[in-house]
C-alpha cells in the first residue's frame, strides 16, 4: 500500500508540472559539446518502507551529438543517519522519428553510496545505475525543462534499490 502511495505522489508531482507544452527545442537538442544544464530533483527510492523521500542535483554535459555525461549527487534522509549516493552516468539521448514535447533518454553509470548512521561508522558500496526517463519541453520557456527519471541501482553487497525522480534543468548558456 504504501508503495503505491508513493507511485501515486510522484505521478502526481509530474502531472502538477506546467502541462501547457507544445513541440520547441530541447535543452538536449543542443549539439555544442561542453556544459548544457544544471537541475533539482526530489524523489522516492520504492524499496524502503519508511525514509523514502530523497532529493539532489544534477549537472549536464554533452559529449557529443544525442551523448551526454550526468554527474548526480542524492541526499536521503534516514531516522538515525543518511545515504549519500554520487553517479556517474553517461546518457543517449533517443532520436524520434516525431519529436514533440517528450524527450526520452536511457542511459548507463556508476555509483558510490555511503551510509552513515548517526554515531556509528559508515558503509560505503560501489555499484552501477541503469536510467530512463525523458524530459519535457516547455512552449515559451527560455531554459526550463522538467523531467522524469527511474533509476535502477546494482549494489555490490547490499538492497539494489529502485527510484524515481522528478525535476528540472536548467540552461547555463544561450541557445
Amino acid at each position: 500500500m504504501r508503495r503505491l502511495l508513493r507511485v501515486c505522489v510522484v505521478a502526481l508531482a509530474l502531472v502538477g508540472l506546467p502541462l501547457a507544452a507544445s513541440a520547441q527545442p530541447a535543452l538536449a537538442d543542443d549539439d555544442r559539446s561542453g556544459l548544457i544544464s544544471a537541475g533539482a530533483l526530489v524523489g522516492a527510492e520504492m524499496d524502503t518502507p519508511d525514509n523514502w523521500l530523497m532529493f539532489g542535483v544534477d549537472t549536464r554535459v554533452k559529449v557529443a551529438h544525442g551523448l551526454e555525461f550526468e554527474p548526480r549527487f542524492t541526499y536521503q534522509p534516514l531516522g538515525g543517519g543518511h545515504t549519500i549516493q554520487l553517479d556517474a552516468n553517461v546518457l543517449k539521448n533517443l532520436d524520434l522519428a516525431r519529436p514533440g514535447r517528450f524527450h526520452p533518454f536511457f542511459g548507463i553509470g556508476g555509483t558510490l553510496q555511503k551510509v552513515s548512521p548517526d554515531g556509528g561508522n559508515g558503509d560505503s558500496t560501489l555499484g552501477l545505475n541503469l536510467i530512463g526517463g525523458t524530459r519535457i519541453a516547455l512552449s515559451g520557456s527560455s531554459g526550463y525543462e522538467p523531467f522524469i527519471v527511474g533509476q535502477y541501482s546494482l549494489l555490490r553487497d547490499q538492497s539494489n534499490p529502485f527510484s524515481i525522480v522528478v525535476g528540472a534543468s536548467f540552461r547555463l548558456r544561450a541557445h
